[in-house]
């Protein structure tokens, strides 16, 4: 896993659909070797159905600078829908899941912004 602090996360869950959005801290190697803090942000949410709503997640970036990158990485529709219950499965565990989606993001986004 690597090196980043959780700072928000914020978890909604209505009749339809269930939301995350969770911000970290990381510290990003730059090709000058300083390290870098950079802001993710993921932003996975899961509908009961496709057909109502659109089940996604990716996570975007900010850099120290404030230099800002939209949608880095990506999960598609049909893993969300496969990883998190449904809104209306009242036991199970929208929250775990949807931060498990979050951390993979995460990872993935460290993973590209990394230079070794």
């Amino acid at each position: 896993m690597s090196n980043y602090k959780v700072v928000d996360t914020q978890f909604e869950k209505r009749r339809d659909v269930v939301s995350l959005v969770q911000i970290v801290h990381a510290p990003i190697r730059q090709p000058s070797g300083e390290v870098k803090t950079f802001i993710l942000s993921a932003n996975v949410s899961r509908h009961k159905s496709g057909k109502w709503g659109w089940s996604n997640g990716s996570a975007s970036v900010l850099d120290s600078d404030g230099e800002s990158w939209g949608g880095i990485v990506n999960v598609n529709e049909d893993d969300v829908i496969h990883l998190v219950p449904s809104p209306k499965d009242s036991n199970g565990d929208h929250r775990a899941a949807l931060e498990d989606i979050a951390a993979g993001l995460f990872e993935r986004a460290i993973r590209v912004l990394t230079i070794d």
